[in-house]
């Protein structure tokens, strides 16, 4: 089969195809999967025009002005000559543009959208997006039960149309954890890590709050924050500043370099997230492909990634983490850690996203 894979954000930040192709990597992987079995291109919005092979892949670069980000002739004109059989949308947030691909290709091949942590519209864009739904052949969510907003916005209309498909992986592998550790100068008893930005959705207050309860029991703790953003730092702070023994325990890391934070998932005991809300969970996936521990909250998407491996907690409850991580000092880790690199292979990895993909396209 032919598959073209796209969306219609532009990401005019980067203007280096192999920096781009890098950023994306826990996405590009499931391309270079299914391109063992299937013709694959992928159309990407950056500051460059121009194509790159990597991979088996085809990747062709469009920059959006912005005239072209509401009618973006050339690039379905583009895709109707690539002659897809189907059509992988990443995110439901340009409707309107999937109306213009429909007419621009026809009704043959499959149009499948890809859920990017979106959500419905309200008032006339939600009509727009119910309306550009009828043109959608199937919707991928990391778990079914995301998709309960669409069904009720009157979206999405028929459920068995609703697929189970993870959206993100790693390229990560295990490494020796003392050997890591040293990398870093890094040290604790457990060593937690801290991974995404400082805002309110992935809620490091909460996490802090129950790291700081955490510490005082277990001195040896140490939490170590690499962040891409500083919206709640100030608050953090001023949290620490209540908090004198555990303040000398936390770390504000700050931004490294994505290829860094292989190390770091091999140095860490725990993997902590306080997310309300997720599209699946690069960062828990990274965690788990290298055997690192995550205790994450209790929603929909890291349910389907964790399974049953380890225990969750209530987004936003600081006293159900302090006992998880008071808990863990108990776990076998040795072991559990193996469990959760196995269950990655099996059902996170590339691999077993590209199986689910042509599964679900009845190539497979």
């Amino acid at each position: 089969m032919r598959l073209l894979f796209t969306g219609y954000t532009q990401s005019s930040d980067f203007r280096c195809p192999q920096a781009w192709l890098g950023r994306i990597s826990f996405y590009t992987g499931i391309l270079e999967a299914l391109a063992e079995d299937h013709a694959v291109c992928s159309v990407e919005h950056i500051g460059w025009s121009g194509r790159v092979e990597r991979g088996s892949v085809q990747y062709e670069f469009l920059p959006l002005g912005p005239l072209a980000r509401r009618l973006p002739l050339r690039k379905h004109r583009f895709m109707r000559n690539w002659r897809p059989d189907a059509v992988l949308l990443n995110g439901f947030h340009h409707p309107l543009q999937l109306l213009q691909l429909r007419q621009a290709l026809g009704p043959a091949p499959k149009l499948l959208v890809l859920h990017r942590a979106d959500r419905p519209f309200r008032g006339l864009r939600r009509r727009l997006q119910q309306e550009a739904a009828r043109q959608v052949d199937g919707w991928l969510f990391t778990a079914r039960a995301q998709a309960a907003a669409w069904i009720e916005a009157g979206i999405i209309r028929d459920e068995s149309r609703v697929h189970e498909v993870i959206q993100a992986s790693s390229r990560f592998v295990p490494a020796d954890r003392g050997a890591a550790r040293a990398a870093l100068g890094v040290e604790g008893a457990p060593l937690c890590l801290w991974v995404g930005r400082l805002d309110a959705n992935k809620d490091p207050l909460t996490v802090l709050r129950a790291f700081a309860g955490f510490q005082a029991q277990c001195p040896g703790a140490r939490l170590y924050l690499v962040h891409q953003s500083r919206e709640l730092l100030p608050a953090l702070q001023e949290l620490l500043a209540q908090h004198p023994a555990a303040a000398a325990a936390v770390h504000f890391v700050g931004p490294v370099p994505h290829a860094a934070l292989e190390t770091w998932l091999n140095a860490a005991d725990l993997l902590l997230s306080g997310s309300h809300s997720e599209g699946s969970g690069i960062a828990v996936a990274e965690a788990m492909s290298c055997g690192c521990i995550p205790l994450v909250t209790d929603i929909a998407s890291f349910r389907r990634m964790t399974g049953s491996l380890v225990p969750r907690y209530p987004p936003g409850d600081a006293g159900a983490l302090q006992q998880l991580l008071a808990q863990s000092i108990s776990w076998d880790h040795g072991p559990l850690r193996a469990g959760l690199v196995r269950e990655f292979e099996r059902e996170l990895s590339f691999g077993a996203i590209a199986r689910q993909i042509n599964h679900l396209l009845g190539s497979g």
